[in-house]
């Protein structure tokens, strides 16, 4: 389909001029006066992508009858046609009528035409603009669709979660003061249990939402890596602490990532192994041997809610911790490199 232009000239000749050379490139509406061009315009504005009009005619002059057309429709690209002698008023009008181009007379039929297509090509890619940015602005209406939605489930969760289960707690404290027999004690005991690990699930579900819905890249501060990690583990480890670069980033979530890396180690190294920490420049290196009947199952161990261990045994975990250490990194901005061979490595680049 050939482009649709619309030329306006009070001049007939000029107009089948026109019209006879660019026939075969574009389809070409015409008219006689800023009036009538107007007319047409509001027929076409959908089609039109080119607007080229004479500025001096009677009555609506060029620029007058452009920038009637750009209230109509922004869309479409204007250039005007001059002669010497309306230069300098017509530039002085030009940005008010937003026109892509004046044309000076006597016109050059390859020139013209070049500027033709140019302009045409630049109303294609606005129009292909102006589609990605309303996509865009759609997405992000959408984006804080979710962002109320999660919030809402915070809500949700922490009322109609949270609240009943530190009840039950508290009943079940109090029950504990009563006198009970031994068997009593047992069911007591479990009930205490679950309702803990329901407590650490919803927690967790809190703590994973909150990640998700905030920036963490607020309240930096720098700190030394090593000094992080002594703190965050107390299970044997191989360690390798060179100097380093000090980290400048929100402690608090970093912290948290980290222990959350450190305590996956240790859950799933091999028996009688260490966990090996390695801090060297800008590189925190946490490794440790694969267990061989965890290592079918290693894959999916990033993922939220997967948990390798045997479906018919109650779980120890709640299959949350390295993805939300993970998440963390992410959040803040901190390039992880995970690596499962041999060994179950996490190489944290700070």
């Amino acid at each position: 389909m050939k482009p649709e232009i619309l030329y306006v000239d009070d001049e007939i000749e000029n107009l089948k001029v026109f019209k006879r050379i660019f026939k075969k490139d574009f389809e070409i509406h015409t008219a006689l006066s800023g009036e009538e061009g107007l007319k047409i315009f509001e027929s076409n504005k959908d089609n039109i992508s080119v607007i080229i009009s004479d500025q001096r005619m009677p009555g609506m002059s060029g620029v007058d009858f452009l920038n009637a057309c750009k209230l109509i429709s922004k869309e479409e690209i204007r250039i005007i046609i001059t002669g010497y002698a309306d230069l300098e008023s017509t530039i002085n009008a030009i940005n008010e009528a937003e026109i892509y181009r004046f044309v000076t007379k006597p016109w050059e039929s390859l020139d013209l035409k070049q500027t033709l297509n140019e302009a045409h090509k630049k109303y294609e890619l606005k129009k292909e603009l102006d589609l990605k940015n309303k996509e865009l602005t759609e997405a992000n209406l959408r984006l804080l669709s979710i962002d109320e939605l999660k919030n809402k489930f915070m809500m949700l969760v922490n009322h109609e979660l949270k609240t009943p289960v530190t009840i039950q707690k508290s009943f079940l404290e109090l029950l504990k003061e009563t006198n009970l027999n031994e068997e009593q004690n047992l069911f007591l005991d479990k009930a205490k249990a679950g309702t803990e690990k329901l407590e650490k699930l919803v927690e967790e579900i809190l703590f994973l939402l909150k990640i998700e819905t905030s920036s963490l890249k607020d309240s930096k501060q720098s700190f030394k890596a090593k000094d992080s990690l002594k703190e965050l583990f107390s299970f044997d480890a191989k360690i390798d602490f060179v100097e380093s670069k000090p980290i400048k980033t929100n402690t608090e979530y970093f912290k948290e990532a980290l222990k959350r890396v450190l305590e996956n180690a240790d859950q799933h190294k091999k028996t009688d192994s260490e966990v090996e920490i390695k801090c060297e420049g800008d590189t925190i290196t946490i490794s440790n041997e694969i267990d061989p009947k965890k290592a079918p199952a290693l894959h999916k161990i990033i993922e939220p809610f997967e948990i390798d261990e045997d479906p018919f045994h109650h779980t120890k975990g709640l299959g949350l911790g390295l993805s939300v250490a993970l998440l963390i990194f992410k959040k803040l901005q901190i390039k992880t490199d995970l690596n499962i061979d041999k060994k179950f490595t996490v190489r944290i680049n700070v």
